[in-house]
């Protein structure tokens, strides 16, 4: 059994080194919302199970939104989503350590920006 993470202060996880990006279709939320869809969820059991392969690492949710509309409403709504992918995550026992959410910058109108990437990392050595 590998040992539990350590959790990780802010600058800790501003520091964290990328070793990786899960890629998955986008994670789907309902139009303007941080509501999770049936098929997001089937998504996120995969990557649950995809994590349980890789204990040493981190994960870093990044919330999107578009970048149409009010700025600040868009960065509310990108940082719901990925805190709405962290607490599925944690319902899946996922430990709380392991996981942080962030809201990225909004980019582009299409599907992709109304959505969560993955980034795997490692503190630095």
């Amino acid at each position: 059994v590998p040992k539990a993470l350590a959790a990780l202060g802010p600058e800790a996880w501003a520091a964290l080194q990328p070793v990786g990006e899960k890629r998955v279709e986008p994670i789907e939320f309902t139009r303007g919302t941080a509501d999770l869809s049936i098929q997001a969820q089937r998504d996120l059991d995969d990557i649950v199970s995809h994590l349980e392969t890789l204990p040493t690492y981190y994960l870093r949710v990044e919330g999107h939104a578009r970048a149409d509309g009010d700025a600040e409403e868009n960065r509310k709504l990108a940082q719901a989503r990925g805190d709405a992918v962290v607490q599925y995550l944690l319902l899946r026992n996922v430990t709380p350590e392991r996981i942080q959410a962030v809201a990225v910058p909004p980019s582009g109108t299409a599907g992709e920006a109304q959505s969560v990437s993955f980034v795997l990392g490692t503190p630095p050595y």
